[in-house]
């Protein structure tokens, strides 16, 4: 087994997927949506930045759509 990210200070990520290509990975951290091209690389980009507690879910569902 292999780390691939860390969540920084965060306990847990709330979402992480595969793209379809099954190369790249998506992931949600502290409401905010991540991107990394390849599990080889080290560079993770961030894709939004207004991910807020409590008000702002970037890619992730709130109680109404789950």
């Amino acid at each position: 087994s292999e780390k691939l990210l860390s969540a920084g200070n965060s306990t847990s990520l709330q979402l992480a997927t595969w793209t379809g290509n099954g190369n790249a990975l998506v992931y949600v951290n502290q409401n905010n949506i991540y991107y990394r091209p390849s599990v080889a690389s080290p560079i993770d980009y961030q894709i939004t930045n207004s991910g807020v507690f409590g008000s702002i879910y970037n890619a992730v569902p709130d109680w109404v759509y789950e």
